[in-house]
């Protein structure tokens, strides 16, 4: 299904890019009053398609990569600059078609009507006309075809996030924890109400786990507080599962603001990862070690585990990964950094997202 979603993807880009390419051929013909096919002046539209495409790449980056203030400033400086070599490079070729075809009256009106005499030529009303047609309307055509793609990528995302809710909701639906972590904390639970009491703090964490997968689980956002409150309860009633088996540490002091925002099981998504398919298989003692750190808009994460994935959970491992990935792709895109690293002595999670 993935392959055939990116394909339909590039897919779509052709097609615009090649509509566009079209359009900037037809009003060439059209200008030149060309209704045939003619190598030379597909060979301009080409060019022309070409010096049309790499302001709009520019104008696009500055707008998309400059967070700036001044970037509409940037933008409009740019803007006039690339139009004014616009209207030098555009109008260069002329000069050689004209040269190819001597006899063609309106190629050489044209060439004389636009030629660039002097700098003073480069800024009157023909300048304008001249880019009107060859630039500022390929531009606009440019843009809109951008927003149609942006909006068809929207949708689907928007479809995408639909079916992982649903798959989540039918997920909790079948067990709001994994059996095996909610059967063993029970039976802990059983074993500390004969041996101590501890069992009402046990019975309390268990409570707030249930209690947020139940209630805060499907939100869009959830204060960082809350996710903390859940990691902690969570890691704490699987510190007494593992016993001394697993050394489970975790550091979330450096927090900013502990009302940002972040969806929901984000974080623990790795952290149950690890500790389902880097430890609860393990036969040897491992360390998990877990750090959050927020500053300003920015949050890190990482976890780190002193045993690496062992080959029989290898698969599930993968795929694992893969739908958290994708979860990730769908609710921070372009707004996170991921690195994996997986050795034979470790295993190693890096997280930076953008809380924008």
């Amino acid at each position: 299904m993935k392959e055939i979603s990116v394909l339909s993807e590039k897919s779509l880009r052709i097609i615009l890019l090649t509509g566009l390419f079209v359009m900037v051929w037809v009003m060439n013909l059209v200008l030149f009053r060309y209704s045939f096919i003619n190598l030379t002046f597909f060979t301009y539209s080409l060019f022309n398609f070409i010096v049309v495409f790499i302001i709009y790449y520019v104008l696009s980056k500055i707008i998309t990569s400059i967070r700036s203030p001044i970037k509409w400033v940037v933008f409009i400086l740019a803007f006039l600059s690339l139009s004014l070599l616009a209207r030098y490079v555009l109008n260069f070729p002329l000069k050689y078609m004209v040269g190819i075809y001597p006899d063609d009256k309106l190629l050489m009106y044209v060439y004389e009507y636009f030629n660039i005499h002097s700098l003073k030529n480069l800024f009157n009303y023909t300048t304008q006309i001249f880019l009107i047609y060859k630039l500022y309307i390929h531009l606009v055509l440019f843009f809109v075809a951008s927003m149609l793609l942006k909006y068809t990528q929207s949708l689907k995302r928007i479809s995408e996030l639909s079916v992982i809710n649903a798959n989540q909701e039918l997920d909790l639906l079948k067990s709001q924890i994994h059996p095996h972590f909610l059967f063993n904390t029970l039976n802990n639970l059983y074993r500390l109400v004969m041996d101590n009491e501890k069992a009402g703090e046990v019975v309390l964490k268990l409570s707030e786990t249930l209690r947020f997968n139940l209630y805060e689980a499907n939100k869009k956002a959830i204060p960082i507080k809350m996710e903390i409150k859940f990691l902690k309860n969570y890691i704490e009633l699987e510190k007494i599962n593992h016993g001394s088996k697993v050394d489970i540490r975790y550091d979330f002091r450096q927090i900013e603001n502990i009302e940002s925002f972040i969806a929901p099981m984000i974080l623990f998504s790795f952290v149950d990862h690890v500790l389902k398919y880097g430890v609860n298989k393990s036969i040897d003692n491992s360390l998990v070690q877990i750090k959050l750190k927020q500053s300003k808009q920015s949050l890190f994460f990482q976890i780190t585990n002193c045993v690496p994935i062992t080959p029989n959970n290898l698969s599930l491992h993968e795929l694992g990964i893969s739908n958290i990935k994708k979860r990730l792709d769908i609710l921070y895109p372009d707004k996170y950094k991921l690195l994996i690293n997986e050795d034979k002595v470790n295993y190693k999670v890096n997280l930076t997202i953008n809380l924008y």
